[in-house]
This record gives structure tokens, sequence and C-alpha cells, in this order.
């Protein structure tokens, strides 16, 4: 059924590309998140995905995803335009946590983080 549909979706993406609406990650230059960004150990940069995969599964945003779905009419492009926002709800806390702003900056600046130890390990992607 639906549910079925939604949750077969793949949100390990969003732990690493919350700008889900391109079909590749944006990785922002140097100048655009400047030279002082966030720095992860690789143990931390597991921790971080971890917590975000959990934080994904709570039934609250499985229903909003849901919703979402069928507010777009499936529309695939739509829902993952509009996704990045519901996603950011769940992000914000860990990503202030973590000390990452809690926007959509903040994602890049994890996004980052998190690349420098999933670049060629699978374990991590």
């Amino acid at each position: 059924g639906e549910d079925e549909l939604i949750f077969r979706m793949d949100f390990h993406h969003l732990a690493l590309d919350a700008s889900c609406a391109r079909s590749s990650p944006s990785r922002p230059q140097e100048g655009e998140l400047g030279s002082q960004r966030l720095r992860l150990t690789k143990g931390a940069a597991a921790e971080l995905v971890e917590e975000l995969l959990r934080a994904y599964e709570d039934p609250a945003l499985q229903r909003r995803v849901a919703k979402l779905a069928r507010d777009v009419r499936w529309d695939r492009v739509a829902f993952l335009q509009h996704l990045r926002r519901v996603a950011l709800e769940v992000q914000a806390p860990l990503l202030s946590r973590w000390g990452f702003e809690s926007s959509a900056r903040g994602v890049s600046s994890m996004q980052l983080a998190v690349q420098d130890h999933t670049q060629g390990d699978a374990a991590l992607r």
C-alpha cells in the first residue's frame, strides 16, 4: 500500500544530502562556508549519521512524509523539494547539538564534515 511505497524510500540519503531536490549532492565551495568549517572524527561522523537515521525513523516524521507524498500527488520532484524542509525540522536539534547551525547552511556544513569520512567508506554511505 501507500505506506509500503513511502517507507521503501531510502532515507539514508537525507543524512548526507538534504539538498535532495538535486540529482547529486551539492558541495559548497570553500568560500561559501568559510575556511573554518567544523570537522568531525570518523567515529563522530558515524555516530551523527546513526542519530540522523534514528530521527528519520520517528513515526511522527514518517506520518509527515506520507502526508507530503499525498499532498504533492506523488510528484517525485515536488516531494523532494519539500522534503528538505520537513527533514530540517528533525535535523535541526541534532545539528545544534553537534555544533552546526540549525539551518540549511548547517546541513551543508554537516554534509561536508561527514563526507570527509564517507568518500570511499561504504559503511558510512
